[in-house]
């Protein structure tokens, strides 16, 4: 299949972007079994989303990709309500002597 992109160009960025969505879907399967990965899974995530948003603004904002922004959207207010008070806590509690080691 990669071969096939030689002949049209265009393939290639198909291939690429569904090779970056295939990735996000396996980081968020990870998570879902291991908890030490869903911070990186949660990043990953969200720069997704974001970049999604930034890339339909920067297009014109496409009516057929509207329905995508919107849940990218929603999805990524979410997902910072859920996990954004939580990164950087662990650190803080090491530095304070909050956890022992």
């Amino acid at each position: 299949m990669p071969a096939l992109a030689l002949v049209r160009p265009s393939l290639l960025t198909s291939l690429y972007r569904a090779a970056l969505f295939a990735v996000v879907v396996l980081l968020c399967l990870w998570a879902l079994a291991d908890p030490g990965v869903r911070r990186v899974a949660s990043v990953a995530v969200g720069i997704s989303m974001i970049s999604f948003i930034v890339l339909w603004l920067a297009n014109g904002s496409p009516a057929a990709l509207k329905s995508i922004a919107i849940a990218d959207l929603v999805g990524w207010c979410r997902l910072y309500g859920l996990v954004g008070p939580h990164f950087g806590r662990a650190d803080r509690g090491a530095r304070q002597g909050l956890y022992q080691q």
